[in-house]
């Protein structure tokens, strides 16, 4: 999933979690935090 040119992240962000309810949000929200934190750990240990 990308973000739309036309829309800022932060707006982006908003309007999925608008969109999506309960579960469902939750699960996106741990899904994306994991993505984080798992792009931070490569970065911080040098992976490419």
């Amino acid at each position: 999933m990308s973000v739309p040119n036309n829309m800022d992240a932060l707006e982006w962000l908003r309007k999925r979690l608008e969109d999506d309810a309960g579960d469902d949000c939750e699960r996106w929200i741990k899904s994306f935090a994991e993505h984080v934190m798992a792009a931070e750990a490569d970065v911080l240990g040098g992976a490419s």
